[in-house]
């Protein structure tokens, strides 16, 4: 591995655990914060749900024009 790309994995962990230890000690409640990071966390789900869902929807639209072209 290149020494830059080593430098932008350690930058990039660096910020994820940054992140984290910063939201984990917010002047808010423990018990706030992690009740805010689960509806977040849904939210997130639900829209990556929603993309796979239209992915799935657009890549059969797909298969199935392929299919009427071929025959």
């Amino acid at each position: 591995m290149k020494t830059s790309s080593k430098v932008a994995v350690a930058l990039g962990v660096g910020l994820a655990v940054g992140g984290l230890l910063g939201v984990l000690y917010a002047p808010a409640k423990g018990t706030e914060t992690r009740e805010k990071f689960q509806r977040q966390r849904k939210k997130w789900r639900a829209q990556f749900d929603r993309g796979v869902r239209t992915g799935q929807d657009l890549l059969a639209k797909v298969a199935e024009r392929m299919d009427e072209t071929g025959d």
